[in-house]
């Protein structure tokens, strides 16, 4: 495993973040619980201590079961976690309305629940899941610094702020991390949210390092999903933008073959061999895609397949 430093303290943590989406059990299709719990005892054997979760995965059930397969180790390990999404399961419906609330009350109430869930006397990192347009971030950040006052949060990050509303919340109390969705085909995070969080020298994390699956390379013009799959919702994956998405999945494959590794790998490569990003947080489902992911970090790319991938992209605006 490889490590890198977060912000000025001795805390050293996984360059690969176990991403804990897949534990709630909704919304990507089939899991299997015993297998996610099974991978996440594997993941603290190969040195991973970094878990990234939220308290609206699965309704709560995301943060319920990590604290239940990292056992004891709950309290060694550095668990992130995000709040600040409201939800309301309606009798007969597939999916929770949910909508965003960094209140006061609210965040209070979700920090409390999720210490409940988690298992734990303070959570090490507590993420502002997504803006709230109905609430003043100073009180949101008020809240924050009280939070933190009890000890009930060590440290503040943000997750899908955008670079203005990072340094106008930073500059109310410190942030000490930024996360986003960055891969080979979403790069909207490194143009904006990047520049600014390494001016305010806060550690970047991104997600969606796969795009929803579609950049392992396993999905074709035929692949189906099923109704309780969010790939039926995402624009990637809809008809035209999903033949175009394809052709450059033939140009990942390619390189694939070169290095011996999967698309996966190359496209997490591509993630981590950028400096500015201090981890890359993966769903894993089983300990299969785990083995698979933590091999990323083993090999590099040279400059001619980062200029094919570049270049792809670069000829096609559409995607």
């Amino acid at each position: 495993m490889q490590y890198f430093k977060f912000g000025n303290n001795d805390i050293f943590l996984s360059k690969i973040a176990f991403g804990c989406e897949p534990l709630g059990g909704t919304d990507w299709g089939k899991t299997d619980e015993k297998e996610i719990v099974s991978a996440v005892g594997l993941a603290l054997e190969k040195g991973c201590n970094f878990f990234d979760t939220a308290d609206v995965y699965g309704l709560g059930r995301s943060e319920k079961l990590l604290s239940k397969a990292l056992g004891s180790k709950r309290n060694e390990v550095f668990i992130a976690t995000k709040g600040g999404v409201r939800w309301k399961q309606k009798p007969n419906k597939q999916r929770a309305d949910i909508s965003f609330d960094l209140s006061p009350a609210y965040i209070t109430k979700a920090v409390e629940q999720s210490l409940k869930r988690l298992n734990i006397d303070r959570i090490p990192l507590y993420q502002l899941h997504w803006p709230d347009k109905n609430t003043a971030i100073e009180k949101t950040m008020e809240t924050m610094a009280n939070l933190k006052r009890q000890e009930k949060i060590q440290f503040i990050g943000c997750s899908n702020f955008d670079a203005d509303l990072i340094k106008k919340a930073n500059n109310i109390l410190k942030i000490d991390s930024a996360q986003g969705q960055y891969n080979i085909l979403e790069r909207n995070f490194e143009k904006t949210v990047i520049s600014e969080s390494k001016k305010l020298n806060l550690n970047i994390f991104t997600y969606g390092t796969l795009f929803q699956g579609l950049l392992t390379g396993k999905y074709n013009l035929s692949s189906k999903f099923s109704a309780n799959d969010r790939r039926t919702r995402l624009e990637q994956f809809q008809e035209n933008k999903f033949k175009e998405n394809i052709k450059l999945i033939e140009e990942l494959k390619e390189i694939a073959r070169k290095h011996k590794k999967t698309c996966s790998q190359i496209a997490i490569r591509w993630v981590l061999e950028n400096t500015n990003i201090s981890a890359v947080i993966v769903g894993i489902k089983n300990k299969k895609q785990l083995k698979e992911n933590f091999e990323s970090l083993n090999f590099t790319l040279d400059i001619k397949d980062k200029n094919t991938l570049d270049n792809y992209l670069n000829n096609n605006k559409n995607l």
